[in-house]
């Protein structure tokens, strides 16, 4: 008879496992990022464009810095039950304000990669000519 308390506990706790997921995804976002890499329109961007790029992860927020100026902030929402795991970006200032931009994220230790755009959400990690995706890789700076 003990025998089924434990499996019923196993069985709640192996349906719920993955049910923080966003909470610790969101989480393990927090703090400075580097921008190492970055794509559009299907075309790599020189990587002396992309030095002292960073974003900053706080809380629910993300803020975009190119060359020592805030360039956009966005409410950040996760879905980290689908695969390819959801980001969606709400753009609260800058170019983006009032837009919200769908995407995919992988994280992986302190790598970080993101695509994203105004249209619909991308199903693979690339972007195309004439698309609004962009793919960024971060490599986290700080905690």
């Amino acid at each position: 008879m003990r025998t089924i308390p434990l499996f019923c506990t196993l069985v709640l706790a192996l349906a719920t496992a993955g049910a923080g997921e966003p909470g610790r995804d969101l989480d393990r976002l927090q703090g400075t990022w580097a921008v190492t890499a970055a794509e559009r329109n299907g075309r790599t961007v020189p990587e002396e464009e992309l030095e002292g790029d960073t974003v900053y992860f706080k809380k629910a927020e993300m803020t975009v810095v190119r060359k020592g100026m805030v360039r956009n902030v966005y409410k950040v929402k996760l879905d980290a039950a689908k695969d390819p795991r959801h980001i969606d970006l709400v753009g609260v200032t800058g170019l983006d304000e009032g837009k919200t931009l769908r995407g995919i994220y992988r994280l992986e230790g302190d790598r970080l990669t993101l695509c994203a755009g105004l249209e619909d959400r991308p199903t693979e990690y690339k972007t195309r000519p004439g698309s609004t995706l962009r793919l960024t890789t971060l490599k986290r700076k700080q905690p």
